[in-house]
């Protein structure tokens, strides 16, 4: 083995990530957060005519889930068990008298009478079709939603597939970690946001000026037509609408709510209407009343900036916005006030994932997540589309405006939990904690997303502006510089938080990348090659970083760039290339920020 390789098999086994992976405690069925999948299959058989009656079937059970000890890190545990083809039919007998119209689409397992009879149902090439015929009506009924057979945890689930693959006894026996945020990790430049008229910036004339750039300023002006156009007229991406529901109540779950509609309760498919008004009464019975309820939108996002524009009436058109009945309110002055709202909510949105990409070295640590998911959701975050506020964005915003928010949940037991900032990370808020009450509408198809309410005890509804501190609030542009004041203190440290370099997490976000921009190119190889070029040019340490970053915009736009960089952090092994390619991409954002919040173009 050559000194090279040996080398990087040394970082390879000391990388933390891979320790923390390859020591997987014993993890109980107590642990689970979250069953994401499961799979039953019969793998094989076993007849011995000297000791057994009857064949005996390998039934392999896989389930894929999420425990209190790792996160949102994907486990898989596997056990196997025999049955015969006499406890199959018991199986089938118990499920068709509970469900008589579910297994009414099923057939039931073959009995091969001739063959029994005859003693043929021995042989070992009967016994391998006959695995192929149950492997078959395990799969027929697991597709089948409406029997709840996977539902393992759930008590009010049938309880017969469970006890039929040993669920209690052979969960947790053989675990193991799937490394999902380093294999399949894919990057997508289309869940950037728009690129705005006021980023551009004579600055980038640099970059197509310059004389290496000279050959290719007709390709550069080409890319940015054509991703121009195809950002006008591309779809929004995203799985289908039972897809994002169920995410979205997975993701609540880890907030330890009592997810009954997870497992098909009616709460699933309640309209509007239903859930609102059963929604109000659950508050009143706990003494609460709905101070703000927004109509649509990143709902936590709008409850948050209402309450502080009540602190402190600094951004003067959203507090006149704000001071507007929406019961008094015309359909024309409703729109002008939403389009009012949505610009202050997304200077908040901006900021907040932002703040989360600046933390990311400690946000990993605290939410047990790799850093690829991480800034992945970050980025995803900043999409005007995306409207959903999870349980970790919740935590994030808690931080980053030093927020104390009572959550009150639409569950059948009506949860009411703390949310505390995180004590490692600074906000950027000054003036002291503040403590919110909001209310919290979980899923159903027709808010895949979940929405919130601004409430407060009825007993505190006069006196909660008064007694707080107009300095506690200073308005969306002061919070804007104070996030500016956090990167140049970053960007002036060593920046020794960087994660050693990981060959495996390298390949694949390398492959991740190049695909992200052959896509985005419109698969035209002069464009793409065009890339390529650049980057070799600056791993080789031909070109600055400030000059990559700068050609990254031109070609990218600016959160086209900002989202290839946090990436390609990751892609360089040399230590001094990341810290430089790190700082010039903040220093590079501080610039478009600063910009915006000075009003002129430089």
């Amino acid at each position: 083995m050559s000194p090279t390789t040996q080398e990087q098999s040394a970082r390879k086994s000391n990388h933390p990530l891979k320790k923390r992976m390859s020591s997987i405690g014993q993890v109980t069925r107590r642990d689970i957060t979250a069953l994401l999948r499961v799979d039953v299959s019969v793998d094989g058989f076993q007849f011995d005519s000297s000791i057994m009656e009857h064949p005996e079937f390998l039934i392999t059970t896989s389930v894929l889930f999420q425990c209190r000890q790792y996160g949102g890190t994907l486990l898989q545990s596997k056990w196997q068990i025999y049955r015969t083809f006499q406890e199959f039919q018991g199986l089938d007998n118990q499920l068709r008298r509970s469900y008589p119209g579910g297994m009414s689409f099923i057939k039931p397992p073959r009995a091969h009478h001739r063959r029994t009879f005859f003693r043929m149902h021995r042989g070992k090439k009967f016994l391998a079709t006959r695995c192929q015929e149950l492997s078959a009506y395990l799969t027929a009924l697991l597709q089948d939603t409406t029997m709840r057979l996977t539902h393992l945890m759930d008590p009010r689930a049938p309880p017969f597939l469970r006890g039929f693959v040993d669920f209690d006894n052979g969960f947790g026996t053989q675990t193991q970690v799937q490394r999902n945020q380093v294999h399949d990790c894919g990057l997508c430049l289309d869940s950037v946001i728009d690129p705005q008229p006021e980023d551009q910036d004579p600055e980038l004339d640099l970059v197509v000026a310059d004389p290496t750039m000279q050959s290719q300023r007709d390709i550069l002006k080409q890319q940015q037509q054509q991703r121009h156009q195809w950002r006008l007229g591309r779809k929004p991406r995203g799985g289908s609408k039972s897809e994002d529901l169920v995410t979205n109540l997975l993701d609540d779950r880890s907030r330890n709510m009592v997810m009954c509609s997870r497992y098909g309760c009616i709460c699933q498919n309640s309209s509007f209407r239903t859930t609102d008004k059963a929604m109000k009464a659950m508050l009143l019975a706990k003494g609460y009343r709905v101070v703000l309820q927004p109509r649509e939108g990143i709902t936590a996002l709008t409850c948050v900036l209402f309450y502080l524009q009540q602190i402190n009436d600094i951004d003067e058109r959203l507090y006149e916005m704000f001071a507007v009945s929406p019961q008094t309110a015309t359909t024309e002055e409703a729109d002008e006030e939403q389009d009012q709202l949505s610009t202050g909510v997304d200077t908040m949105r901006e900021a907040l994932s932002n703040y989360g990409l600046l933390h990311v070295h400690l946000l990993q640590e605290k939410f047990r997540m790799s850093v690829v998911d991480l800034k992945r959701k970050m980025h995803a975050f900043k999409n005007r589309l995306h409207y959903r506020v999870g349980a970790m964005e919740l935590v994030i915003l808690c931080t980053m405006l030093d927020l104390s928010i009572t959550l009150v949940t639409n569950d059948h037991h009506g949860t009411v939990q703390d949310i505390f900032p995180l004590s490692d990370i600074k906000p950027i808020r000054s003036g002291g904690r503040l403590l919110i009450t909001l209310g919290y509408v979980l899923p159903t198809e027709f808010c895949v997303d979940g929405s919130y309410l601004l409430i407060e005890k009825m007993a505190a509804s006069g006196s909660r502006v008064a007694s707080v501190d107009r300095r506690m609030w200073l308005g969306l542009e002061e919070l804007n510089h104070l996030l500016v004041a956090q990167i140049d203190e970053h960007m002036e440290s060593d920046l020794s938080y960087l994660s050693e370099f990981d060959y495996d997490l390298a390949d694949s976000l390398n492959k991740a990348i190049l695909d992200a921009v052959w896509s985005d190119c419109q698969h035209n190889p002069s464009l793409f090659h065009l890339f390529e070029k650049q980057a070799r040019q600056f791993g080789k340490s031909r070109v600055s970083a400030e000059f990559f970053v700068l050609y990254l915009e031109v070609a990218f736009g600016i959160d086209g760039a900002m989202y290839l960089l946090d990436f390609l952090l990751h892609v360089l092994p040399e230590e001094e290339l990341r810290k430089k390619l790190l700082r010039a991409r903040w220093i590079r954002f501080k610039r478009h920020m600063l910009k915006r919040l000075q009003g002129y173009c430089c």
